[in-house]
């Protein structure tokens, strides 16, 4: 969920179509001008830089933390319905990333603009899910 919200901050600045070079951003790991703008609060809802350099930092800490999570799953006696729902997440987090790229060098053409604001909410969708399913582990079997 925060992610996508972030998420919304870069599409409402239309900061996708500006730092589109990737893995650095604007040819550096930590590009120069991050929280420049005063008050300082002020570069988390206004500077096209800040926004995405946050998306970006949220989006590898979910994917490293996703893939942490359900490879600590593995090594347990998890109900298949967790480690299905698991691996799903994982799958759909790593296709979100992989599409996000796509998009920001791409310059975020309105299909895949649309496409990766859609795969948003799968991914928000299976998180729930997964998240239900670790709670209640009997209230689905999976064969």
């Amino acid at each position: 969920l925060v992610q996508a919200l972030v998420g919304a901050l870069v599409a409402g600045l239309d900061a996708g179509t500006t730092y589109t070079d990737w893995p650095l951003m604007d040819g550096d790991v930590v590009p120069s001008g991050l929280f420049d703008m005063s008050p300082m609060v002020s570069n988390l809802f206004e500077s096209h830089l800040t926004a995405q350099f946050n998306h970006r930092l949220v989006a590898y800490a979910l994917t490293g933390a996703v893939i942490w999570h359900v490879f600590r799953l593995s090594r347990t006696q998890a109900p298949r319905s967790v480690l299905v729902s698991g691996s799903l997440l994982v799958a759909a987090v790593l296709g979100q990333g992989v599409l996000g790229i796509v998009t920001l060098m791409n310059a975020v053409p309105l299909p895949l603009g649309v496409a990766h604001q859609l795969g948003a909410v799968l991914v928000l969708g299976l998180a729930v899910t997964h998240l239900h399913y670790m709670r209640f582990p009997e209230a689905v079997t999976l064969r």
